[in-house]
């Protein structure tokens, strides 16, 4: 059984990459464990 989980962040003004940093850390985390397929964040092309 695979799980798929779709979350929407909004972040406030001057904290963007401060979120990203976060994503990115939360990603090599969840990578190394091995229940997980895989670990794929997407940023919207109209968002930025």
């Amino acid at each position: 059984m695979v799980f798929t989980i779709i979350v929407n962040l909004y972040a406030k003004d001057g904290v963007e990459e401060q979120l990203r940093a976060k994503l990115t850390e939360a990603a090599q985390i969840n990578s190394k464990d091995a229940g997980v397929l895989g670990w794929h964040p997407m940023q919207s092309a109209s968002d930025s």
